[in-house]
């Protein structure tokens, strides 16, 4: 399955001609946003997507601390020198955390977030392909012409 999910983002890629790293951008940051909504509003999530196996990952960032009060920020010293021999008290320490439920959920809750994304990649790669072209003169198609305004079809753009 994993690896259907990399082929769907390669082929999502592909057809609209983004690289992969937007992409994968996109679906980490909607990955991270599922787990604030599903697991925990207040922690410092971020996301990271295995290129090679697809695997998604959500880690916390967390206090180290002598004695824990609050283990969703916190993490006593021994167990984050299991993580990072060097940590210290008070320093933070990324914690893997991926629910065992996480894919079902974080697909349900991401995908608005991915779809956004994915079109704001898509306008931006669009509007510089266009800004480099800026003083040249390119042909086209008229389709609307309003008071002050004309609409033009260049290709993708319109």
């Amino acid at each position: 399955m994993r690896n259907d999910f990399m082929m769907a983002i390669n082929q999502v890629c592909h057809e609209r001609q983004l690289p992969v790293d937007i992409v994968l951008e996109a679906v980490e940051v909607a990955l991270a946003s599922a787990y604030k909504r599903n697991f925990g509003a207040n922690q410092s999530v971020t996301a990271q997507i295995d290129s090679k196996s697809g695997e998604p990952l959500i880690f916390i960032e967390k206090i180290v601390v002598e004695k824990v009060e609050n283990d969703k920020r916190e993490i006593p010293l021994k167990q984050a020198r299991v993580i990072n021999p060097k940590a210290e008290i008070g320093d933070m320490v990324s914690v893997e955390s991926t629910p065992s439920n996480f894919g079902r959920i974080a697909a349900q809750t991401a995908k608005q977030v991915i779809l956004q994304r994915i079109r704001e990649a898509e306008r931006d790669a669009l509007y510089n392909s266009y800004a480099e072209r800026e003083g040249e003169i390119v042909s086209g198609t008229v389709h609307k012409v309003a008071s002050h305004q004309v609409t033009l079809s260049l290709g993708k753009a319109e």
